[in-house]
């Protein structure tokens, strides 16, 4: 009997030797020193590491999480965008038909302008359009540093509603045959001696046989503009 408690014995205190023991970790406090899991990564079951006595799951690049940041490069850059100013109307947004290439039509003689100069623009029709494919240009003067010009349908004889130049009127500074697009410079409407007024460009777009202003931006004086 003695005999087979010692055996008993035995084999309880071999099992107690094989019980997990204390690690000590110099990095975790002696009052946290308890049964710890594993001592190093072979004590783990398949990928899993040790980490402070604990079997857990390796953290890789993939499992962080991802957020695409703007940079300040193209915050500025939209910043910028909205702060630019306005481009102004370009000509090749505005064609115009191809250029008319018929004989020309008589002068429209309805209208109390083309009466009064019927001679000037009777001529006038006689050229090549040089606007909107259709229309021809006449200008004259009108005083001391003045003119007046004025736009013609070579097709149908007719003047345009609008005329440009005189005293205090504006004067037309660039068109094209192939656009309807018109441009002009002078002051703003206003007292005619006063010379603080705003100086702008004003851009016209050809609607039927009228000139739509549809911009205006303001612009430098022309050198010896008084």
């Amino acid at each position: 009997m003695r005999t087979l408690v010692s055996v008993l014995v035995i084999a309880i205190c071999a099992a107690c030797s094989n019980q997990a023991q204390p690690i000590e970790d110099s990095t975790i406090p002696a009052a946290s020193q308890v049964t710890l899991q594993c001592g190093k990564d072979t004590d783990c079951k398949g990928d899993r590491i040790c980490d402070r006595g604990i079997c857990t799951n390796p953290v890789t690049s993939e499992a962080l999480p991802y957020t695409r940041m703007p940079t300040p490069e193209v915050g500025m850059s939209s910043r910028a965008a909205d702060e630019a100013p306005e481009a102004p109307p370009q000509f090749k947004d505005y064609p115009a038909d191809a250029a008319y290439t018929g004989p020309a039509a008589e002068l429209d003689l309805s209208d109390d302008f083309a009466s009064q100069y019927q001679t000037r623009l009777g001529e006038a029709l006689m050229s090549d359009p040089v606007f909107a494919g259709e229309y021809v240009s006449a200008t004259w003067g009108c005083g001391t540093s003045c003119s007046v010009t004025t736009f013609l349908n070579k097709r149908t004889g007719k003047t345009l509603e609008q005329g440009f130049g005189g005293e205090d009127g504006r004067y037309v500074t660039e068109f094209r045959i192939d656009s309807r697009l018109l441009v002009a410079e002078g002051f703003a409407d206003g007292d005619y001696m006063d010379e603080t007024r705003e100086y702008n460009a004003y851009f016209y777009e050809l609607q039927g046989n009228n000139l739509k202003l549809i911009r205006t931006i303001p612009t430098d004086r022309p050198d010896g503009d008084n």
